[in-house]
This record gives structure tokens, sequence and C-alpha cells, in this order.
């Protein structure tokens, strides 16, 4: 296990400025997507909406 994390940091040190930042960029959209699809289901009424369904 320390191991693998150890050999993990390593990697790290490793990359390029521009693996980082398009790493971020990866993540950043990920969580745009995500909070759309948590918006879109916590709207109640909405269609598509658990929320919706749930009260009915």
């Amino acid at each position: 296990m320390i191991f693998c994390r150890l050999l993990g940091w390593l990697t790290l040190l490793g990359r390029s400025s521009a693996a980082h930042k398009a790493e971020i960029l990866a993540l950043r959209h990920e969580v745009a997507v995500l909070r759309r699809q948590a918006e879109r289901m916590a709207v109640p009424g909405r269609p598509g909406s658990r929320l919706g369904h749930e009260t009915v």
C-alpha cells in the first residue's frame, strides 16, 4: 500500500505543467457536468426530476 502511494507521488513529480493543467481542466468539466445533473434531479415538478416523481 505504501509502495503504491509512493510510486503515485513519484509519477506526479515527473509530470509536466501542461499535464497538470489538462487534468485540472478535465476535473472541472466533470464537476460542472455533475452539478448540472444534480440540479436537474433536484427540481420538483420538472419532467425527469426524481423529486417530482417521489411526491406523487
